[in-house]
């Protein structure tokens, strides 16, 4: 994940009770608890796991996330992304792979949409942090609440 993704992310993350949650230079740091701080690197993390170690560090002290505000986040983004979000968090799987992009633009609800189109809706959520990436091509969706 980049700091812009972290950002991004980290701004659509409630902050319960009084705790912060910011980036600092390289560090995404979770502060104001009873417990103490905690931090993780902003480069090795994705969304997903910055989400877990959040909502646990939030759990500690005894509060909830509830509903992840994903409204103002989708809708930020291209119709074709609010789909494709929608799909992957609705679906049995959470992940879609690069290769198989050209097969999904021809059928079902990606059937209007070119290949380019598909990547670029995809790289969108990404940089929401509401999909990451890995080195082999495969998209992951980060579903935490279903998308409103």
């Amino acid at each position: 994940m980049t700091s812009g993704e972290a950002d991004n992310l980290i701004a659509t993350l409630p902050k319960p009770g009084g705790l912060r949650l910011y980036r600092e230079g390289d560090w995404i740091l979770m502060t104001g608890g009873r417990h103490g701080a905690h931090s993780i690197a902003v480069r090795p993390s994705s969304g997903e796991r910055l989400l877990a170690h959040w909502r646990g560090y939030v759990q500690n002290q005894g509060l909830g996330l509830g509903p992840r505000p994903l409204g103002a986040a989708l809708a930020s983004v291209s119709p074709l992304a609010r789909d494709t979000y929608a799909a992957l968090c609705g679906g049995k799987r959470r992940s879609l792979m690069r290769g198989s992009l050209a097969r999904k633009v021809g059928a079902g609800r990606w059937k209007r949409h070119s290949h380019a189109a598909l990547e670029e809706a995809l790289s969108a959520l990404a940089r929401l942090g509401l999909v990451t990436s890995d080195d082999h091509g495969r998209y992951t969706a980060v579903c935490d609440e279903e998308p409103t």
